[in-house]
């Protein structure tokens, strides 16, 4: 019997694995060849009448939908409460983000404190102050100082066996801000104009990562919502997925990009954090596959080794 629930498990993976990373490899295909054939670069925006984008917008938004059926088709209660051991690969992905989170956020403060900085009277600012003069300067700065605080949200429990989970609740409200002033230094940022449909991507992109960080330290704090955090794992793994992997391709042949050496770091870090949301999501719905309410998910097998 428990042979035969080991290879079920192994299939159940295998075949989520499956679905999502399908679905988010064919929206970043599908987003790559928009930005190579009907971007426009240098305005911004995709050529004039293409539907392209429309299009993907809607498929996202069909995706978003069969996920809420899906997820809200199943009785309350009936989908575990507890969040399941992490396995190898969701540890390596959460320390990886974390530690490229740090050396982003560190890049990031470096860079404003080496370029040339001017105060509004037109005089240039130098040593720390650097930090805080302008308003994209100043939340790029405190962006970066909480970044650098919230990334031990994804280290301190891997690092620390001792992790209590009020610790690391401090720290994923941290993070949760760090998104917050993510979203502020993209609005402040005056390069991609407000309205460009690849910056609103990268929004919905990040408040899709804030969402998700507030619903899995729910589970934290034992006030789990498991169905809602299936789908919102699963759209912001798509979305982050398929932006940051596009934007990296552009990046590579279209030139005037707006993403330099500057923004790239923040592109990986989404693709780093889209991993790390991957691999958590996997585990938990394969873990649905033999949860009863009377059984804890501690009780389950760890999914990472499982043989066939």
């Amino acid at each position: 019997m428990d042979s035969q629930k080991k290879k079920l498990s192994l299939k159940n993976y295998s075949l989520c694995s499956v679905i999502l990373v399908s679905t988010a490899l064919l929206f970043a295909i599908m987003l790559s060849v928009m930005m190579l054939t009907v971007y426009e670069p240098d305005m911004h925006y995709f050529k004039y009448a293409s539907p392209w984008f429309s299009i993907f917008v809607a498929a996202v938004i069909a995706v978003g939908v069969i996920a809420v059926i899906l997820a809200f088709t199943q009785k309350k209660g009936s989908l575990p409460t507890s969040y399941p051991t992490s396995g190898r690969y969701n540890r390596a992905a959460s320390i990886l983000s974390g530690f490229w989170l740090i050396g982003y956020a560190v890049k990031a403060l470096v860079d404003i404190l080496t370029k040339g900085v001017y105060s509004a009277q037109g005089q240039p600012v130098s040593g720390i102050s650097r930090l805080f003069t302008g308003r994209f300067n100043s939340v790029s700065s405190v962006a970066a100082i909480i970044g650098i605080i919230g990334a031990f949200y994804l280290l301190l429990p891997f690092v620390s066996a001792t992790m209590t989970n009020n610790t690391r609740i401090i720290f994923g409200c941290v993070l949760t801000v760090f998104f917050i002033f993510r979203l502020l230094v993209l609005y402040y940022d005056t390069i991609t104009p407000i309205n460009s449909p690849i910056k609103m991507l990268e929004q919905m992109a990040v408040v899709g990562a804030m969402l998700f960080t507030v619903y899995e330290m729910r589970f934290l704090l034992g006030e789990p919502k498991p169905r809602s955090y299936v789908v919102i794992s699963t759209l912001s793994f798509i979305l982050l997925a398929s932006h940051s992997t596009s934007q990296i391709i552009a990046s590579c042949f279209l030139s005037g990009m707006p993403y330099s050496a500057t923004y790239m770091p923040s592109l990986f870090f989404e693709l780093l954090f889209a991993i790390y949301i991957f691999s958590g999501l996997i585990s938990y719905l394969t873990a649905c596959k033999f949860y009863t309410p009377e059984q804890e998910v501690s009780e389950l097998p760890e999914i990472e080794e499982i043989e066939e």
